[in-house]
C-alpha cells in the first residue's frame, strides 16, 4: 500500500492511497479413533480396541485477491471528499463471476466553520454529510460454486456421488447504500447530536436454495442445496445519538451516550413473484420470506382458543347461536382433515375437549397447510443502548444498558417441552393442562359429558390414555411466539485510579484497580432463558428462534491495570 499526501495553496488538502492485497488459506485434516480403552491413563491410540478403528480426513482451502484505492480532499477544511474504490476476485464465486467492483463516494460540509456562522458561538461543529456505495459479499463458503464428493457403501465396495448441487453461475452479492446524516455539537461540546438516515438495496442475494426435505434430509444420500443468487431486499432506517457532559466540575464529571437504532427491512424480489424462502428446523417450518414482506417472519398456524365443551364443536353467530345447515344440522367448526380431506371424528383418540382451536384461514372448513399464516415477526421497533460514566475524583463508575422493542421470539424449548405426552422433561405450565371431567359421574365418557374444569388456568393441552390428538396441539403455531422485548444491565463497573504520589517510589505511572459485572439482571416478558437471541447460524432467515440458546451468564470480573 502507498500514501501521498500534500497540499495546494494551503486550502487544498489531498491525500491519495493505493493498494494490492492478496490473500490465500488452505487446511487439513486426520482423524482417527478407536473405543475399549482399558483406562484413561495411556493416551495412545494402539491401546484401544483395533476392531472399533475408525479414520477420515478432509480439507479446504480460499483466496482472494484485491486492488483498491481512495481519495481524500479537503477544501478549507468546510468541503470534505471521500472516493474509493475496489476490485475483488474470490475462489468461492463462479468463473465467470469471479471479480466484481465496489466504488464509494462521500462528501462532508463543515457549516459552522462557514463566514455566517462566526457570531453563533452557541454551535461548536455543525456538518452536513451524504455517502454512497456498493458493498459487496461472498461468503458462501468454500468454492461455493462447485460440486463436493461424498462417498458410501454398495455391494461392490466403496461408491461416490455429488455431495451437493453446483452454481456455476454463483455471483457477488452487492449492496448498494445512500446515507445522509448531521452531526451537531453545542455548548462548547457538552451537547451533541449525530443523526444518520440510510437506505441499503442488496441484489443477489446469496444463501442456500430451498429444497425439498426428501432430498436434502436423507440420512444415506441426501443433497446439499447449491448456493444460489436469491433476490433483492432493502433495508431502510434512522440512527440517532445523543452525547451529553451533564456535569463537568474540578471533583464531578458525568458523560452520557444515548443510541436508539430504527430499521425496516423489506424482501423485493426472489425468482419469481410466487416465491418463498422456508426456514427450516430439522423437518419443522418456522418462517417464510415472500416478496413484500420482511425477511424471516414466523409462520404457522393461529391458536384462537380450546374446546372446553361440547358447543365448542360447532359455529355460532354474534349472538350465541347455533349456525344450521339446509337440513337443520348444526354446521361443524374447522378441524384437522386426514389424506383424503375428511374431518378427523369428534372423539377421545381424535379431537377431544381439550385441544385447541386453530384458525380456518382459508374458510374451507377444515384445517391443513393451506391455514399457515404469519403469526410474528422477530424484527425489532427499534433498539437502544443507554451508557453511563460518573467520576468524582479518583473514583469512576459506568453503567450501561441495552435493548430491544417489538421483536416477537418463537420459544421453541416450549414447544419441546410443554407437550404433556412427548418425550423428555416437561415444564412447569404443564402441571396446569386442561383437565376433562365427567359433567354427570353417573353417564357414559360421550362428547355431551364431558367438559374441561379449569377453563381459566389450562396452559397446555388435555393428557389422554388414548395416546396423541389427531389435532397436532403442539404443531409450530402462535401458542409458542412470545413478545421479545427487553432491557437489560449489560456492564456495571466501579474503578479507582490510586494516586500518582503513591505510585512514585515503584516507578508506575498509573493504576487502576476495578470491579465489574455483566448482565446482572434483564427485565422481560419473555418465559425463555433470554430474550437477545440473534440468528440460528447466523442465518438471517432464522432470526428470533430459541432453539435451547445457551443465555447470556452473569460475570464478575476483579481486576488491576497499570502503566509503567
Amino acid at each position: 500500500m502507498v500514501t501521498y499526501d500534500f497540499s495546494l495553496a494551503k486550502k487544498h488538502h489531498f491525500q491519495v492511497m493505493a493498494g494490492h492485497e492478496a490473500q490465500e488459506s488452505s487446511w487439513e485434516q486426520l482423524v482417527g479413533t478407536r473405543k475399549g480403552f482399558i483406562s484413561d491413563t495411556v493416551h495412545n491410540l494402539d491401546v484401544g480396541d483395533a476392531a472399533t478403528a475408525t479414520n477420515s480426513n478432509g480439507g479446504s482451502e480460499w483466496a482472494i485477491e484485491s486492488y483498491y484505492g481512495r481519495l481524500n480532499y479537503n477544501f478549507n477544511d468546510r468541503y470534505l471528499l471521500t472516493a474509493s474504490i475496489r476490485t475483488d476476485g474470490s475462489s468461492n464465486l463462479g468463473a465467470n463471476n469471479r471479480w466484481g467492483t465496489f466504488p464509494s463516494a462521500a462528501v462532508a460540509w463543515r457549516i459552522n466553520n462557514e463566514s455566517f456562522m462566526k457570531n453563533v458561538k452557541a454551535i461548536t461543529n455543525l456538518k452536513l454529510r451524504l455517502g454512497y456505495g456498493i458493498v459487496g459479499n461472498q461468503n458462501a463458503g468454500n468454492y461455493a460454486y462447485g460440486v463436493t464428493m461424498k462417498n458410501t457403501m454398495t455391494a461392490w465396495g466403496t461408491g461416490y456421488y455429488p455431495g451437493n448441487y453446483s452454481n456455476p453461475a454463483l455471483q457477488w452479492e452487492e449492496t448498494k447504500a445512500w446515507n445522509v446524516g448531521l452531526d451537531l455539537a453545542m455548548f462548547d461540546n457538552r451537547v451533541e447530536f449525530i443523526v444518520d438516515a440510510y437506505y441499503k438495496k442488496t441484489d443477489n442475494l446469496i444463501m442456500q436454495a430451498s429444497l425439498p426435505s426428501y432430498i436434502i434430509d436423507s440420512e444415506s444420500i441426501g443433497l446439499s442445496a447449491p448456493y444460489v443468487n436469491a433476490g433483492a431486499m432493502e433495508n431502510k432506517g434512522l440512527e440517532f445519538t445523543l452525547n451529553t457532559v451533564n456535569i463537568s466540575k474540578k471533583d464531578w464529571t458525568w458523560r452520557s451516550n444515548l443510541t436508539i437504532s430504527i430499521n425496516r427491512n423489506n424482501l423485493t424480489r426472489l425468482y419469481s413473484d410466487d416465491s418463498k424462502i422456508l426456514g427450516r428446523l430439522g423437518d419443522d417450518v418456522y418462517t417464510q420470506s415472500e416478496v413484500g414482506r420482511p425477511v424471516g417472519q414466523f409462520f404457522g398456524y393461529n391458536v384462537i382458543g380450546m374446546f372446553m365443551e361440547e358447543a365448542d364443536f360447532y359455529q355460532r353467530n354474534a349472538v350465541g347461536e347455533f349456525i344450521l345447515d339446509a337440513s337443520g344440522e348444526r354446521i361443524p367448526v374447522a378441524r384437522p382433515a386426514d389424506s383424503n380431506g375428511n374431518l378427523y371424528p369428534i372423539a377421545e383418540n381424535s379431537i377431544w375437549v381439550g385441544d385447541y382451536i386453530f384458525e380456518d384461514v382459508n374458510k374451507d372448513g377444515k384445517i391443513d397447510e393451506q391455514d399457515r399464516k404469519y403469526i410474528g415477526n422477530p424484527n425489532p421497533d427499534f433498539t437502544f443502548g443507554f451508557n453511563n460514566v460518573i467520576a468524582y475524583k479518583n473514583f469512576e463508575l459506568s453503567f450501561f444498558f441495552n435493548g430491544s422493542v417489538g421483536n416477537d421470539v418463537y420459544n421453541i424449548l416450549r414447544r419441546k417441552h410443554t407437550d404433556p405426552l412427548g418425550w423428555g422433561n416437561k415444564m412447569k405450565e404443564v402441571a396446569d393442562y386442561a383437565r376433562v371431567e365427567l359433567i354427570d359421574p353417573s353417564g357414559d365418557r360421550v362428547i355431551s359429558n364431558v367438559r374441561v374444569t379449569n377453563p381459566g388456568t389450562a396452559s397446555v393441552q388435555r393428557v389422554s390414555a388414548a395416546g396423541q390428538s389427531n389435532n397436532d396441539n403442539n404443531r409450530v403455531s402462535s401458542r409458542f411466539v412470545e413478545d421479545g422485548s427487553y432491557i437489560r444491565l449489560k456492564s456495571l463497573s466501579l474503578a479507582y485510579n490510586l494516586p500518582k504520589h503513591w505510585l512514585q517510589k515503584i516507578n508506575v505511572d498509573w493504576m487502576q484497580v476495578y470491579v465489574n459485572a455483566q448482565n446482572l439482571f434483564t427485565i422481560s416478558k419473555y418465559k425463555g432463558y433470554d430474550p437477545e437471541i440473534g440468528a440460528q447460524g447466523q442465518n438471517v432467515i432464522l432470526m428470533g428462534l430459541d432453539n435451547s440458546r445457551y443465555p447470556s451468564q452473569r460475570i464478575f470480573n476483579i481486576g488491576l491495570k497499570m502503566n509503567f
